[in-house]
């Protein structure tokens, strides 16, 4: 991260100095090993031609087609290994063309087979952002400093899972006015500009990461909003779908998970929402928003990303049974919370990674300064949170609630999230701890010993203030 933070700072830029007219010959050698004669002759432009306008021009092309990027601000690009907290760069063009449209032919077909080929191999090597885009939606971003210290937050014994408490309130709607009056503040958003909050250590512990500014990937979102109306309508939801402690609206989780009594990781099971569930997984909608997701938790926490990807990539292919939902994401979970009036109680997700992040994009038809604010109570904000905007938490540690709509009006959200016991079993060798035990006491007592050390472990892989601003006080 220090690295790319320099190189997106960099003003100047060293250019290879063109050869000696007087080396070139006029013979070239093509790429069968055969010599041409090619005649070389400089050609005099009139004195009024100037070169500034061209490249202006250029660049207004290239910044067009960058907002039309169907994965947002990222590129999948070789990167996370098994050091995440290395940040690797690369500038790759080839992959703009995709967003013009060409006449299909036989060059082109060679073309596009080789960028799937691109896009598979970049999907198992992770995203990596570019210099450009670091600058764009980073550096150009104001961090905002906050009062609270993440690592007070409480955690279990090995930073697994968050630690539980009573939570006041939990079981009522808290409205903007009343948690103004306990002295939040009030964040207008709209839902475009990233705005990062750090603790006071200058831990990153939110981004209100945002959208790409591109007219089709609303168009998108509104396209998964409607998509979440209609099969919400057709669905027969259990009981359990609609009563849980997060709020009163149908949620169905997708995945994989582990922990709460099951012996190995499993894949949650959505029984006869089956249908409904793959459509909604095969929407290229979807996989659009759960890749936007993903891309910016790349791009604002690449060390705890590059965490996810190495635990998640080792049980993926040890357990060849568990499903990857999104081809494009890190995430190995998701929940669809069906409108038409989605807001949350009070809450905390303590069995996600207590220092990782969840990703919520909210989606429906509402004024985001009427409601659906998303609040986060230790960190002290009310944010506006519209529609196809996107917020990145420690959902685990952090709580949160939201705000009604206003009437008349609809919202839904997707999330993607990783329970922590996921990685607590990558960690044991693919065992449960009781299991490690009896299989080799030697490395359960190693585990055991090494429980208290990582909250802190976890801690450090978080994006620091320095790594992004290094000159800043």
């Amino acid at each position: 991260m220090e690295d790319l933070a320099r190189l997106a700072k960099r003003q100047e830029v060293p250019v290879t100095a063109m050869p000696d007219s007087n080396d070139d010959d006029g013979f070239n050698m093509t790429w069968h090993g055969k010599t041409v004669h090619v005649d070389v002759s400089a050609i005099q432009g009139p004195l009024s031609f100037s070169i500034a306008p061209l490249l202006k021009a250029s660049t207004a092309v290239e910044d067009e087609v960058f907002d039309c990027e169907a994965d947002g601000p990222m590129q999948p690009l070789p990167g996370s290994s098994a050091h995440p907290a290395s940040v690797n760069v690369a500038a790759s063009k080839s992959d703009h063309q995709a967003c013009i449209p060409v006449k299909r032919t036989k060059q082109s077909s060679n073309n596009r087979r080789r960028k799937y080929r691109r896009l598979e191999k970049g999907a198992q090597a992770g995203y990596t952002p570019r210099v450009d885009v670091f600058r764009r939606f980073v550096l150009q971003s104001i961090p905002t400093p906050t009062n609270l210290d993440f690592a007070t937050l409480p955690v279990n014994n090995g930073a697994y899972s968050a630690g539980t408490f009573k939570i006041p309130n939990s079981d009522r709607l808290v409205t903007v006015e009343e948690a103004l009056k306990l002295g939040l503040t009030y964040v207008p958003w709209k839902g475009i500009d990233s705005k990062p909050y750090f603790d006071s250590e200058g831990r990153l512990v939110c981004v209100a990461a945002g959208r790409p500014d591109d007219a089709r990937f609303l168009a998108a979102a509104d396209a998964v909003f409607e998509h979440l109306a209609v099969a919400g309508k057709a669905a027969a939801f259990r009981k359990s779908h609609v009563e849980h402690p997060r709020g009163a609206f149908p949620a169905v989780n997708v995945g994989i998970t582990h922990g709460q009594g099951t012996q190995r990781p499993v894949n949650l099971q959505t029984h006869e929402l089956k249908g409904v569930v793959e459509e909604l997984l095969a929407d290229e909608n979807v996989q659009r928003l759960a890749t936007f997701g993903s891309a910016c938790f790349a791009l604002w926490a690449p060390h705890v990303y590059g965490y996810y990807k190495e635990h998640l990539d080792k049980l993926f292919e040890r357990m060849p049974d568990l499903r990857r939902i999104f081809p494009k994401s890190v995430f190995p979970t998701a929940a669809f919370n069906f409108g038409p009036n989605v807001w949350t109680f009070k809450h905390r997700d303590v069995k996600n990674c207590p220092f990782g992040f969840c990703a919520i994009q909210s989606l429906g038809r509402f004024d985001p300064t009427k409601g659906g604010h998303l609040i986060l109570w230790e960190l002290g904000l009310i944010i506006e949170f519209p529609p196809g905007s996107l917020i990145l938490i420690p959902s685990a540690t952090i709580t949160h609630s939201n705000v009604p709509v206003a009437e008349g009006e609809e919202r839904a959200s997707f999330t993607q999230y990783a329970a922590g016991g996921l990685f607590r079993f990558v960690d044991y060798g693919f065992c449960t701890e009781i299991d490690l035990k009896e299989r080799d006491y030697d490395r359960y007592i190693k585990m055991r010993e090494a429980k208290p050390d990582r909250w802190q472990a976890g801690l450090d892989l978080l994006t620091k203030l320095q790594d992004l601003w290094p000159d800043r006080d």
